[in-house]
């Protein structure tokens, strides 16, 4: 089996693959061929315009790896709740002046780095003065070994016109050879001295442009800075109108609170008049029961004999229906006055609605006040993210200190070599100094003792002083050249002493720009330590409000129990004393019953003509059972009507309560609490005086319709007054005729002795009917006396509602003074960005610093270029090696370029990722010194009013001229 040929296929080949999404625009030529068949220079997408790149920037800043940790450290859940428009506004304002606030920190940061190699630049040009000034001292020193020189080759010719004879020719021309090795010695010292010179003047010049680069990057950055100050006067003209807003929206919220604080006292006032009218009814309650359990006794003293209880029973029931008639108008004075409170508990209602707005009101101020809590602790956090950066930056700076402690330890090594050295000098000149004076010594006595031989010696001194003049000739010329070089190192000294002090003059301003700085550091340092103070001070304040409002909670919740557990035991009560009451009447109803039968049937035969007096009796017993019966009746439909009523109220409040709690849930729990304190204790006064109206209903005939009257009269006090004091003149008739009628009765028991059997009885029953009635008045005033303490343990809990009703005052006194202090924060915050604009314009020039920076990476960049290229080159070369090789091979070599260009990526993302920290880091520090320094953004009245040269603008636009001239 043979197979077809496959096509040949070279990996280089455009077979339709593309390279990973979003990785890089590949531009692959026609002619590129190989390997590496693409051009890496070109790899990455070009720039666009300045504009551009600014917004690129700002983009890169809003979407900073330092701001994705952030929001993934606080949640990557987003608030399911939606806030108002004016509050999403306000918040972008804040994020934008978050983001400039961050600029600016960068900017600071790299100007502390500009100061820094400012300063290393200061310290380069004082080691090469102190260089410059050993060099003149040399030349100086240098200069001085000339003339010594110049003086001992005087001296020299001196003694040779002396010593002609003793020396040679040869001798005098080894000294001259030697000297002229001195010389050029010397001259070669002074050459690399030149040499030195040179190098320092191509420094200063090479150091000089790069300051005129930074100029002129700075003044590009000052261009770009008024650009984002006019935007930011914008942004700060639309903060400042919804700031007036939300003042205006404030004070329309303090207005409803004044008025819900005055109609909350005049409600405490309508309390405190009721307080006084209850003190008032209880103590005439009080009076008038002492005066009818006086009158009882003396009622109880004067029926010993009861003979003729029918007159006494008939004259009753008349009594009974005045009383009845007295009864309905009383109802229906208690129907008004039911009426009346169902208006002043529609008005409580109004009013509650008026409390729920304001709790709105206070609910969205403590929303407010809960951000700003939010922006201080985010304010926290960086502050502990400057103290780290601060910790670095000092390692960083003791690291420096070292280093240049080993510098300065490496100079004075040197120097002390150089002095060693100088010393060395010094001694074999002094060593040369005695050996001549030695010679000149040995020379003094020669001189005496050849004296004779000089007229020998006169001919070749002609010749040796010829020889001198052209030697001196010589020397002539080399000091003007000596002299020639001097001065044009002093012209050159004196051009460098000059520059210098330029340089010193600026580094002086320099130092006194730091030095105002650091002052405002510190005094910056102080402002915060003292608002971290304030903030710690307001946190505990807070803790103690919520300590408070939990207790008053429990109260709350207390207060309400004891209240249904009272008013279950007075139901409870009402029901036992029905039950005792329904008993009491068929007791007596049977007692009736079984006396009339006996008197019948033991009476019949012995006393016929008493039989129609005991008809008439029992005619007259059977109406007051009647009556009994029918008032019995009526009682228990009244009861059974309160009853309902009762049971209704209890809904309807019921109900109203729980239509407050759902309308009042999310909201300060401090006023609900009040409110519902308030409610409670009005609706346990209602419960309780109405149970106290069916107590006294109960009671025995006039004694419960006095005390239902009593009941009602708590209500209104004109009218109950008047009703009793009616009252208690019936009471006193009713006594005057029982009188008369015991008298009559003393009169028949005269007349029939024979009947005092049935007296008897009808004594011992009206005995028992006595005991059986002061049992029941004893009861009632039992009864009577737990009123009375009910009462008073209501007026305490008034007393206590209104004690806490004056702490729910003080609660919202403190709370307007907190509204105070924000609204005084608010301003502070606007002086703050007033200062904060202040600072831009003045921040502006070190901007140009960064654009220097930006061309220094440019310039990084293009040399990745370049190193591109080679690799292009060198991917050639590969290819025309691996041309003919295996295709596996091939492969591999390829997938080693691709992780190569990988690592090459990461790591320029890095890079970018660390500069981005960087300028982070250097907003969040600039931030923080305009919040310290309290520096506004924009002031419009203070804009470009400085006395700084700088930040002036022209009047006329610069041209190309003005601008080489700036």
């Amino acid at each position: 089996m043979s197979f077809p040929k496959a096509p040949l296929k070279r990996f280089n080949e455009n077979i339709g693959c593309a390279p990973a999404p979003g990785s890089y625009d590949l531009k692959i030529p026609d002619g590129l061929k190989g390997p590496v068949s693409f051009e890496k220079s070109q790899r990455f997408r070009a720039k666009k315009d300045s504009n551009s790149d600014g917004q690129s920037m700002d983009k890169e800043e809003f979407t900073s790896p330092v701001r994705l940790r952030k929001h993934s450290s606080h949640g990557s859940t987003p608030n399911l709740r939606q806030k108002p428009e004016k509050d999403s506004e306000f918040v972008r304002e804040m994020k934008k002046q978050k983001n400039l606030e961050k600029e600016i920190r960068s900017l600071l940061k790299e100007r502390a780095e500009q100061d820094r190699k400012l300063l290393a630049l200061e310290e380069e040009l004082r080691k090469t003065d102190a260089k410059l000034v050993t060099a003149v001292r040399e030349k100086t020193s240098l200069s001085a070994n000339i003339a010594s020189l110049e003086r001992q080759i005087a001296d020299l010719n001196r003694t040779n016109e002396l010593l002609k004879t003793k020396f040679s020719d040869d001798s005098t021309k080894k000294r001259l050879g030697s000297l002229s090795a001195e010389l050029m010695e010397t001259k070669s010292k002074m050459d690399a001295k030149d040499k030195e010179l040179i190098c320092l003047q191509a420094t200063f010049d090479e150091q000089i442009t790069l300051l005129q680069n930074d100029l002129a990057c700075s003044r590009v950055t000052l261009d770009t800075l008024r650009e984002k100050n006019v935007f930011l006067e914008e942004n700060h003209l639309e903060a400042n109108l919804q700031c007036e807003g939300l003042q205006k929206e404030l004070d329309q919220a303090q207005n409803a609170l004044e008025k819900l604080t005055r109609d909350h006292v005049t409600i405490k006032e309508h309390l405190s008049m009721s307080q006084e009218q209850i003190k008032n009814l209880c103590a005439e309650m009080t009076l008038k029961q002492t005066e009818c359990d006086r009158k009882l006794q003396v009622l109880s003293e004067k029926h010993m004999s009861q003979e003729k209880t029918e007159v006494l029973l008939l004259e009753a029931q008349k009594n009974l229906e005045h009383t009845l008639q007295k009864v309905t108008q009383l109802e229906e004075q208690i129907i008004a006055n039911s009426e009346e409170k169902y208006n002043l508990m529609e008005e409580k209602s109004e009013t509650e609605k008026k409390l729920a707005a304001t709790l709105m009101d206070l609910s969205d101020v403590l929303a407010q006040a809960e951000k700003s809590k939010q922006d201080a602790d985010g304010k926290e956090i960086l502050l502990k993210q400057k103290e780290q950066d601060e910790i670095l930056q000092k390692n960083l700076f003791s690291q420096r200190e070292e280093e240049l402690l080993n510098q300065m330890k490496e100079l004075e090594s040197q120097y002390i070599q150089q002095l060693q050295a100088k010393e060395k000098d010094l001694v074999e000149s002094q060593a040369r100094e005695e050996s001549l004076k030695l010679e000149l010594e040995m020379n003094k006595n020669m001189l005496n003792e050849e004296k004779v031989g000089l007229n020998v010696l006169q001919k070749k001194e002609e010749e040796l002083i010829s020889k001198l003049q052209v030697v001196e000739e010589k020397s002539h010329a080399l000091r003007q050249e000596m002299q020639n070089v001097h001065d044009e190192m002093m012209r050159e000294r004196r051009l460098l002493e000059d520059e210098l002090e330029g340089m010193l003059d600026e580094l002086d301003s320099l130092q006194q720009a730091e030095e105002r700085a650091d002052k405002l550091i510190v005094h910056l340092e102080i402002e915060n330590k003292q608002r971290v103070v304030e903030l710690a001070q307001l946190e505990e304040t807070l803790n103690e409000k919520t300590t408070e409002l939990e207790k008053l909670k429990e109260i709350h919740t207390s207060e309400i129990s004891r209240l249904k557990v009272a008013q279950r035991n007075t139901v409870l009560a009402f029901e036992s004393f029905k039950i005792s009451a329904t008993t009491e009447i068929e007791s007596l109803k049977s007692t009736n019953v079984s006396l009339l039968e006996g008197i019948v049937q033991e009476h019949k035969e012995e006393q016929q003509d008493l039989q129609k007096q005991l008809v008439q009796l029992q005619e007259e017993a059977m109406k007051t059972r009647e009556s009994l019966e029918s008032r019995l009746l009526e009682q228990e439909l009244a009861a059974s009507k309160i009853k309902e009523t009762l049971e209704f109220q209890l809904l309807e409040q019921q109900q109203a309560a729980a239509q407050t709690k759902q309308n009042l849930e999310g909201k300060l729990l401090v006023l609900q609490e009040a409110i519902k304190t308030n409610e409670s204790l009005e609706r346990a006064l209602g419960e309780q005086q109405e149970t106290a109206a069916k107590i006294k209903e109960g009671l025995e005939r006039e004694l419960q319709e006095q005390q239902e009257a009593a009941a009602k009269i708590a209500e209104n006090q004109c009218q109950k007054q008047q009703e009793f004091a009616a009252k208690i003149k019936g009471l006193e008739e009713e006594l005057s005729e029982l009188q008369v009628t015991s008298c009559k009765n003393e009169d028949r028991q005269h007349e029939l002795e024979d009947l005092r059997s049935q007296y008897t009885k009808l004594q011992d029953y009206s005995a028992n009917l006595k005991t059986e009635y002061a049992s029941m008045l004893k009861e009632a005033k039992l009864n009577l006396e737990k009123k009375d303490t009910k009462m008073n343990d209501l007026e305490e809990r008034l007393l206590t509602g209104e004690s806490k009703v004056e702490t729910l005052q003080q609660i919202l006194q403190t709370q307007e003074e907190e509204m105070a202090k924000l609204r005084q924060e608010s301003e502070a915050e606007n002086r703050y960005r007033t200062l904060y604009e202040e600072l831009c314009d003045k921040v502006r020039p070190f901007k140009e610093q960064l654009d220097a920076f930006e061309a220094e990476k440019n310039a990084l960049l293009n040399e990745h270029g370049a190193a591109q290229e080679e690799l292009n080159k060198l991917g050639d070369a590969y290819a025309k090696l691996l041309g003919h090789q295996n295709q596996k091979q091939k492969i591999k070599h390829v997938m080693k370029l691709k992780t190569e260009n990988c690592q090459l990526r990461q790591e320029v993302s890095k890079l970018r990722c660390q500069l981005a920290k960087e300028k982070q880091t250097e907003k969040h520090l600039q931030e923080h010194l305009n919040d310290i320094k309290g520096i506004k953004r924009y002031e419009p009245s203070k804009a470009f009013q400085h006395d700084a040269k700088e930040n002036i603008v022209p009047k006329v636009p610069l041209r190309e001229g003005n601008r080489k001239k700036m």
